[in-house]
């Protein structure tokens, strides 16, 4: 899916776009729900979104499957187009 479809998509879902601290990333919040969108870095090398849910120290990362994972763990880094 390409970025602009994944961000319609999202936002058909009811998550509203937040205000980015990083440079190239969209954020998206529905209560709890943190949706992240990034370009390739020096960690991941490819297009990826985040998904957590909580805020501040107390969000807890996710993968594709919305199981909860370890903020270190490759799959809460989902490789997207």
């Amino acid at each position: 899916m390409e970025r602009e479809d994944l961000v319609r998509e999202i936002e058909k879902f009811g998550f509203k776009h937040q205000e980015s601290i990083f440079e190239g990333s969209q954020h998206y919040r529905k209560g709890k729900w943190n949706i992240r969108i990034d370009k390739p870095d020096n960690m991941t090398p490819y297009n990826h979104l985040h998904i957590d849910k909580g805020t501040g120290r107390k969000r807890i990362p996710h993968d594709a499957k919305l199981n909860p994972v370890k903020v270190k763990d490759p799959a809460g880094h989902i490789r997207i187009k």
